[in-house]
């Protein structure tokens, strides 16, 4: 959102009647101007992520009669989000601004970093730094008033000075290395802490005499403040690093090699920082402890047996979910699962915490038991999810026929485990949706539409290349990608039309061959015009 302030009302009313008879386009967004309750503004609505202030100021001047331009006092962008383009836009700005440098100079020779807006941004910055001086010259002299991205004027400005933002706590730690690689390359340094940020945030500006050695600086502080990452959530094994027992062994790990080591829960991302030698070391030393069992003890429980009650693996479920990450998180342990097929649930783990879940699922037992009544072994067929006898309460799946607790159809749609398969050993059938909608009509109300996003991503995710999101940030509609030509998309989400063979907002008046020649050579429409107008004398 947006606002255009005048200095009194009278100026306002005169530029309102104009605009609202005009349209205003940014890129092929139509911006909306609507009355605001203050009486010296109008409010802007519909502006695309890259736009800024000066752009806007442009289009607005140009939709104005002369006489009205002087009445316009100021344009300001407001940005309430702490990310006004999800990191996906940032990785494609990131790689347009690099296959454009990289027709001046070497791929390995140039780096370019593209910084995420914060909360009060206005203005969305990127840096490119080249190892060599002609080359960055050069670019900058070939592309300054030229360069674009997604058809928004880009503004170069060539300087010596350049700045990093890294975490607070992550500055501490490296405090005395980045000091040390400015000075050696004899720059100057100032950190200034970030107050309008979400997170304790610093930025490290440095400034130093030639283009060498600044790019000497970058390259150093980027492989600092960055750190490594080693990423867990497509190995169950390592969710015991996010245990208190493993947090503890990472404390370990980061005093032996001198290191900072972060764990984001959350995302199921360990981060480390410091020298490239140490970090190395540190995740060596990270995955040597997972594949290391040797102080671990295996515990498998056969719930077939007698010993086991019914409603045991249901108890189990509705306390720890699905895939029983919350027994995991609670009792430190390497690993939880049920094997369906074998009847058998086994917890991986240190020999101290072992002893404390058994502990644990002997009082859960002793509670089921004191419970069983004489109707525990009457049912209709076991249920292959909780392995226990069925009860009135069951369902019975519409494509294969098998039929299941409905309690442990919902915890099975609750995981939000993609494609849903019928748990019948050897079965695997895919659930119709005529049973997936009657059994999320079980739950509440939130977890239908949380399901249905769930199933959408990972429709979008599987098939890459035939179906894409709407370029829209925060838009969450879905187009079919075309592999024809000039086929345009009308999102219903944002009101935005989308080239659905380009896969970005419509290039109205551009071919699609021409627009995608045009991202690499942005001279390539005159090129072509010329070669089609060879008799033209202009």
């Amino acid at each position: 959102a947006g606002s255009i302030f005048f200095s009194s009302a009278e100026d306002r009313v005169m530029v309102s009647g104009k605009l609202s008879s005009k349209s205003l386009y940014v890129d092929s967004n139509r911006i909306c101007v609507t009355p605001s309750q203050n009486e010296l503004s109008l409010n802007l609505k519909n502006i695309p992520p890259l736009a800024n202030e000066r752009l806007l100021q442009e289009r607005i001047s140009e939709a104005l009669p002369h006489f009205l331009r002087k009445l316009v006092k100021r344009v300001e962008i407001n940005r309430m989000d702490t990310l006004a383009v999800a990191e996906c836009d940032i990785i494609k700005i990131k790689d347009h601004l690099f296959q454009s440098l990289c027709r001046f100079t070497p791929p390995s020779k140039v780096m370019v970093e593209v910084i995420s807006p914060i909360a009060t941004s206005r203005n969305y910055e990127a840096f490119a730094y080249f190892s060599c001086a002609e080359d960055g010259k050069y670019a900058y002299q070939q592309l300054n008033d030229t360069l674009k991205v997604n058809n928004i004027p880009v503004t170069i400005l060539e300087t010596l000075q350049s700045q990093v933002k890294c975490k607070e706590y992550v500055y501490d730690f490296l405090q005395r290395d980045i000091h040390s690689v400015i000075k050696q390359q004899e720059g100057r340094i100032k950190v200034t802490k970030l107050s309008d940020s979400f997170e304790d945030q610093v930025t490290i500006e440095f400034s130093c005499r030639s283009i060498e050695k600044h790019y000497i600086i970058i390259r150093e502080l980027l492989r600092l403040v960055h750190g490594r990452k080693v990423e867990c959530r497509g190995n169950r094994k390592y969710f015991h690093l996010f245990t208190d027992s493993g947090k503890k062994v990472l404390d370990r790990i980061q005093a032996r090699t001198k290191t900072l080591i972060e764990c984001d829960t959350e995302k199921k991302i360990v981060f480390i920082y410091g020298y490239s030698e140490m970090c190395f070391r540190a995740e060596a030393e990270i995955h040597s402890y997972i594949e290391t069992a040797k102080l671990l003890k295996t515990k498998r429980y056969d719930l077939k047996s007698s010993d086991i009650p019914p409603g045991f693996l249901k108890e189990l479920y509705f306390r720890y979910g699905w895939d029983l990450y919350g027994l995991i998180k609670k009792f430190d342990l390497k690993a939880a699962k049920v094997d369906a097929e074998f009847g058998n649930l086994t917890i991986e783990g240190e020999v101290l915490k072992i002893k404390k879940v058994e502990d644990h699922l002997e009082e859960i037992c002793s509670k089921l038991h004191s419970k069983k009544t004489n109707e525990g072994d009457i049912g209709f067929g076991i249920c292959a999810i909780c392995l226990d006898f069925m009860k009135f309460d069951y369902y019975r799946l519409e494509n294969c026929g098998h039929s299941f607790c409905k309690s442990c159809l919902l915890l099975q749609l609750e995981s939000k485990i993609i494609p849903v398969a019928c748990a019948q050993v050897k079965c695997r059938k895919p659930f119709f949706l005529i049973d997936i909608n009657r059994i999320l009509s079980f739950g509440d109300k939130n977890l239908k539409q949380e399901f249905h996003n769930a199933a959408l991503q990972h429709y979008v995710r599987t098939h890459f290349g035939k179906v894409s999101y709407c370029p829209t940030p925060e838009c969450r509609s879905v187009y079919r990608v075309s592999s024809k030509y000039d086929v345009s998309f009308h999102c219903l989400g944002c009101s935005n039309d989308i080239c659905t063979y380009c896969q970005t907002f419509s290039h109205k008046g551009m071919s699609c061959k021409v627009y995608q020649n045009s991202k690499v050579d942005e001279d390539y429409s005159l090129k072509v015009w010329v070669k089609e107008n060879k008799s033209c004398k202009l």
